[in-house]
């Protein structure tokens, strides 16, 4: 039986998952890709982290209240929002699972509203 020293290089293993070769647990990185849509990311109970790509702003919004004003079948990318302080509409909108365990206290979760 010969063992290919490639094969072994590019993988460890954290705990029951994967890691690939940048050392990034694969458990983590395949959750957040395979969600598309805001109604997956509200049945994951996940956040939504809106990012203002001019001024840096960050706004954090629940991904099910995201859903209910715009619809559980929206993806992402076809969400828009405008920066309070720079006025513009080039925002990145990208889905994430809240740590639960630990507080954050200067985090702020905002409340949709329709206008």
């Amino acid at each position: 039986m010969i063992i290919d020293p490639h094969r072994f290089a590019r993988r460890a293993v954290c705990g029951n998952f994967v890691l690939d070769v940048l050392g990034i647990c694969s458990h983590f990185v395949l959750m957040t890709r395979n969600i598309k849509t805001l109604g997956q990311a509200a049945r994951h109970c996940m956040l939504v982290r809106v990012t203002c790509r001019k001024c840096e702003k960050v706004g954090f919004f629940v991904a099910s209240d995201l859903a209910n004003v715009n619809g559980h079948g929206r993806s992402f990318k076809s969400l828009k929002f405008r920066c309070r302080e720079c006025d513009v509409v080039d925002c990145e909108v990208v889905p994430f699972e809240d740590d639960r365990d630990r507080v954050h206290k200067k985090r702020t979760v905002w409340r949709p509203v329709q206008m």
